[in-house]
């Protein structure tokens, strides 16, 4: 998805697909419902975007389109990895099968990128970083490493491992003129501080990341960051935020684990 607006993004997507549609220009109409599905996740509309992606990889299958397949799988992998990691795992070595039959090494890239992320909260760590590893250890383009490293470097951290190049492993990503991996500089910022007890320097480059591309991992991490500097007032405007559910939820069944040390935390209406 080429705009950071989900309404704009809808608003073209619906206006696309009416004219593929009356043209039957099925390519078309398979590739934007995918599309369409990426911001209605990033809308927190994610039922919705789970069946308009489930549609569109059946439709791109069904009619033969094998990158429109493969850009589906990975797209579903990355609304999976917000509220069902094992489920993206298992869906990701769907993805990775057919990628490699096909020879389709862009999307392996893509596929285990999303498998990592996804295997960080489930503790999947040795079966992601032995995939990262071997991606890693070839030559790969620049963005594409620089999506890679991502979670690899989250879950070495979080073994307590450094790195001596770790600083321009992010500067690919400072460094880039995209709007994705510039918000991805804050992204892996917040994970690294987070990992490292830096709640407040985690806090800030989350929000940033949310501000930039309102993904709701990030809003998860700044919540959790709050609750654990015991700051009730930005958990409160945190949980308050416009069309936040499932990340809210997340957040909600934290601050019951916590509430006794912040005293109760008020539950902001959404």
């Amino acid at each position: 998805m080429m705009v950071p607006d989900p309404p704009r993004a809808l608003a073209l997507c619906d206006e696309v697909l009416a004219a593929a549609e009356r043209a039957e220009l099925v390519p078309i109409v398979a590739d934007t419902l995918i599309t369409r599905a990426s911001a209605l996740a990033i809308a927190f509309r994610y039922y919705e975007g789970l069946g308009a992606i489930r549609t569109g990889t059946q439709l791109a299958e069904e009619h033969g389109l094998t990158a429109t397949v493969m850009r589906g799988l990975v797209n579903q992998l990355g609304q999976f990895v917000d509220f069902a990691p094992r489920q993206a795992i298992e869906v990701g070595q769907t993805g990775l099968t057919l990628a490699r039959r096909l020879g389709q090494r862009g999307f392996v890239l893509g596929v285990m990128t999303q498998v990592g992320f996804s295997a960080y909260p489930t503790g999947d760590w040795s079966m992601a970083l032995d995939l990262l590893d071997e991606v890693l250890s070839d030559e790969i383009d620049e963005r594409a490493w620089s999506q890679v490293v991502q979670p690899w470097i989250t879950m070495r951290r979080a073994r307590g491992e450094r790195f001596e190049a770790e600083g321009g492993r992010l500067s690919l990503l400072e460094n880039s003129d995209e709007h994705i991996l510039q918000t991805q500089v804050h992204d892996v910022r917040a994970r690294l501080w987070f990992i490292d007890g830096r709640l407040d320097d985690a806090r800030r480059e989350a929000v940033t990341s949310h501000a930039m591309e309102p993904f709701p991992e990030m809003l998860q991490l700044a919540i959790r960051a709050s609750l654990w500097l015991r700051d009730r007032e930005a958990t409160e405007a945190h949980l308050r935020i416009r069309g936040y559910r499932r990340a809210r939820a997340d957040a909600e069944r934290a601050a019951n684990g916590l509430s006794s040390r912040l005293g109760g935390v008020a539950r902001g209406d959404a």
